[in-house]
């Protein structure tokens, strides 16, 4: 049934899903799994109170993913046009616990119901919408560019190398990220992970000497550390080899 479910969910199909989901519950009623999915799916099919009862149901559930489940929410209300509430549950969710990963995609969709028009457009279509319309990463590195074209800051040239890097195209990646940071990004979490990636793609093109640079600068950031120091150790052994 859980396979099941992750297939009415790929298909974009909220109504199996709701069903798969009722029977996972009649088999294992503490199922937090399918509880939470609940939440998006009523919310989804404009069953609103119904979502809220689900997510008030998930009282007992770790914080992680009760906010799933309450992001959920917000991103069917952004699909639905109701911008507002949207924003205010993004605004929510970043005030509370979260790894940095979870952080910065609630930013960066933040971001885009800030600008509004074609760059929220863009954004949304990007994160937040549902099988089967989910773009392809064709898709996604286009809608990126478009967003380096509207706005002053490095968020789409950013976006675009996450794409590339992801793909193992460490050169281009690198460019992007190298652009990015010239016009720098708006939030921390979203620079602390720039220099990151910028590292990672110049390591990973064979740029030795930039690489060690960016983690030897990035030892002075406690967040960055830890893999500063390892990939420092790395670097030595590539330029050995």
């Amino acid at each position: 049934l859980r396979g099941q479910l992750g297939a009415d969910l790929s298909a974009g199909d909220d109504q199996a899903a709701e069903r798969t989901c009722a029977e996972l519950l009649a088999i294992e009623p503490a199922a937090i799994d399918a509880r939470a999915t609940l939440v998006g799916v009523a919310s989804r099919l404009g069953r609103h109170e119904q979502a809220d009862v689900f997510l008030q149901g998930l009282s007992g559930a770790p914080p992680q993913v009760r906010a799933a489940a309450y992001e959920s929410i917000a991103d069917a209300a952004w699909t639905r046009g109701q911008r507002r509430r949207a924003r205010r549950i993004y605004r929510r969710l970043l005030s509370e616990p979260q790894s940095e990963g979870e952080r910065r995609l609630r930013e960066v969709k933040l971001l885009g119901l800030i600008a509004g028009g074609r760059v929220e457009a863009r954004v949304r279509r990007i994160f937040v919408e549902e099988a089967p319309r989910v773009p392809t990463t064709a898709e996604i590195v286009d809608l990126a560019r478009d967003v380096a074209e509207l706005r002053t800051d490095g968020l789409g040239y950013y976006l675009v190398g996450r794409q590339l890097l992801a793909a193992g195209d460490y050169e281009r990646a690198a460019q992007r990220f190298e652009l990015a940071t010239l016009r720098t990004l708006p939030t921390v979490a979203l620079s602390r992970e720039l220099t990151r990636a910028l590292a990672l793609a110049h390591a990973g093109s064979g740029n030795y000497d930039r690489a060690h640079d960016l983690w030897r600068r990035a030892l002075t950031d406690p967040a960055l550390e830890h893999d500063a120091r390892e990939w420092l150790e790395r670097l030595t052994f590539l330029r050995s080899r």
